[in-house]
């Protein structure tokens, strides 16, 4: 294969079937950096012994919460785990929810693992974020939430988002695992919504290998992921509902 010049024109197949690539070399891919200082921390943790949840989680919550200006911050496993929690945690079985037809799988899954029915919006052209015209054009009297995604770095159209929800007063569950410590309007993506999730996989703009976040501004609500998060646990092998182990540990 060939660069196509003015006298050869780019053929009409795939660069993968024969044709000539539309680009020369093929686009790079960043690795995620390693630091000498993050070795360093994982060493530390190790070195203590306490390899569970502990101070590190708990300083982790508090600084990202506060970065992302949001009130609470709850570790846990991965992302998608984080979607699990906060839709656990703001959805009965059998609810309506607008989700984007332009998403990473999960965003969805997670929902019909929580018993939802998922309608699927358009997204816009330009951006590939959630058109909020079209969440307006699906609502119906069964609409209890929308989920909408956060991509590429970017946040949607919030105040048209949350319009439409207080409008129909709706939850609004937000996907920021491509959108950490974005901002909208000068405050951070953490300030809206009923709880927004978050990835930190390997190939994230913030990755720790594995791991997720959840941020929320509602103490009762933060009280329920938690329970959910911890196998429904309020006390010491006391178990007040059903739940999960998706805690995170220090190491990551």
């Amino acid at each position: 294969m060939t660069t196509p010049t003015a006298d050869q024109p780019a053929t009409h197949q795939l660069a993968i079937q024969g044709g000539t690539p539309v680009c020369r070399p093929p686009v790079a891919f960043m690795k995620p950096g390693l630091h000498r200082e993050d070795i360093d921390a994982a060493h530390a943790v190790l070195e203590s012994g306490m390899l569970r949840a502990a101070s590190q989680c708990e300083a982790l919550e508090k600084a990202f919460a506060e970065k992302s200006d949001a009130k609470i911050g709850l570790t846990c496993a991965n992302g998608t785990c984080a979607l699990q929690l906060a839709y656990g945690a703001l959805l009965q079985p059998g609810d309506e929810v607008i989700v984007p037809a332009w998403t990473y799988i999960a965003t969805a899954s997670m929902l019909v693992a929580a018993g939802a029915k998922l309608i699927f919006c358009d997204s816009l052209e330009d951006t590939f974020q959630i058109d909020p015209k079209d969440v307006r054009r699906r609502i119906t009297p069964n609409t209890k939430a929308i989920a909408c995604t956060h991509l590429y770095g970017m946040p949607v159209d919030i105040n048209a988002i949350e319009s439409i929800a207080k409008e129909h007063n709706l939850k609004v569950i937000y996907d920021a695992a491509q959108a950490h410590l974005a901002t909208y309007n000068g405050k951070g993506i953490g300030a809206f919504g009923d709880a927004v999730t978050y990835s930190f996989y390997a190939t994230k703009n913030l990755g720790t290998g594995e791991g997720g976040m959840v941020t929320v501004n509602d103490d009762q609500l933060a009280t329920t992921i938690g329970r959910l998060r911890s196998h429904g646990e309020t006390d010491k092998y006391i178990h007040e509902s059903i739940g999960f182990n998706y805690r995170m540990n220090d190491i990551t």
